[in-house]
C-alpha cells in the first residue's frame, strides 16, 4: 500500500489514526473497521515501549498478518530506548500517579507519527486518533488537549462494553487479554504472582530495577504499587501451587487510562 505524502494529506481532509495497546477493546476496533462496521483508519499505530508482556507482542504480530492481508496499514513506533532500559539506566521505578511512562512512550512517539503524516497546522484538527474506550467506561472519554488533534471513540458509537469486544473476538477466534508493561507497578497479586510463575526472566529484570533503585535512590517502596516490594513474590512456590486463589482485581493500567492518548 503506497503511503501518501507525509506532508500534503488530501486537501480538507483529515487522517484518522487507531491508536493500538495490544489488548481486547483496540484489537476489537481494528476487526470492527476490516468487516466495515466502522469506517476505517488511515493508520494503526501501535505504539512499543519495549517492555510489554510476550502476550502482547503475539497478538500484535497475528494483527499486523490481518491488518496487512485487509490492506490496512500498521505502523510500530517507539521511543529512543525501551522503557525498562531507561529505568534501569537512571535507577528509578515508575510511579502510581505519575504518568510519563504513558506520555514518553506512547503518546509523544504517537504524536511525532501523526504529524510526520499531516505536516503542521495553525489551530486546525489535521487528525483523529481513535481511542478504544468502551461503554462501561464511558467517563475516561474526553477531549484531546491537543487543537490539532480530534479525539474518536468508535465502540462508542457502536455501543459496545468490554465484554462485547471479548464475545465479539472469541466468535473470531482472536484471544486478546489486558495489554501492559511488565512492570507496570499498577498490577495486582495474582498478576505479579503469574509474572515470577511464568515468565521468571521478565519476573527478575522487574526485581533488578526495583533493587537498584533502592541502592541508588534510597527508594523506600516497590514495583507492588510503588509502596510494598515484589520481593513478596519472589519464590519458587506461591500459594497458588497449595490450592489458594490469590483476588484478581478487575482493574489495571490498561482499565484505569494511563495507557492511552
Amino acid at each position: 500500500m503506497e503511503l501518501e505524502n507525509p506532508f500534503n494529506p488530501p486537501a480538507g481532509r483529515i487522517l484518522d489514526f487507531l491508536s493500538y495497546g495490544g489488548g481486547v477493546q483496540s484489537t476489537a476496533m481494528i476487526m470492527l473497521a476490516i468487516e466495515g462496521v466502522i469506517e476505517r483508519p488511515d493508520y494503526v499505530v501501535f505504539a512499543d515501549t519495549g517492555s510489554e508482556m510476550p502476550h502482547t507482542y503475539e497478538l500484535v504480530e497475528k494483527m499486523k498478518e490481518i491488518c496487512k492481508e485487509a490492506e490496512l496499514e500498521f505502523v510500530t513506533v517507539k521511543a529512543e530506548q525501551p522503557l525498562h532500559e531507561r529505568y534501569l539506566e537512571r535507577g528509578g521505578v515508575p510511579v502510581i500517579g505519575i504518568r510519563s511512562c504513558t506520555g514518553t512512550w506512547k503518546v509523544e512517539p504517537i504524536n511525532r507519527f501523526m504529524r510526520s503524516r499531516v505536516g503542521m497546522g495553525r489551530g486546525r484538527v489535521l487528525a483523529r486518533s481513535w481511542i478504544g474506550i468502551t461503554t462501561d467506561e464511558r467517563r475516561r472519554a474526553t477531549p484531546s488537549t491537543n487543537l490539532w488533534v480530534e479525539r474518536k471513540y468508535p465502540l462508542l458509537e457502536v455501543y459496545m462494553s468490554r465484554d462485547d469486544c471479548i464475545h465479539y473476538l472469541k466468535k473470531k477466534e482472536i484471544i486478546a487479554k489486558k495489554s501492559g508493561c511488565f512492570l507496570c507497578p499498577y498490577q495486582h497479586a495474582h498478576q505479579w504472582s503469574k509474572l515470577k510463575r511464568e515468565h521468571p526472566d521478565l519476573f527478575d529484570l522487574a526485581l533488578e530495577l526495583e533493587r537498584k533503585a533502592k541502592a541508588t535512590r534510597g527508594f523506600k517502596g516497590g514495583l507492588w504499587g510503588s509502596s510494598r516490594s515484589i520481593e513478596a513474590f519472589n519464590h519458587d512456590a506461591t500459594l497458588e501451587d497449595f490450592g489458594f486463589d490469590i483476588a484478581v482485581e478487575s482493574e489495571t493500567c490498561a482499565v484505569s487510562g494511563s495507557c492511552f492518548i
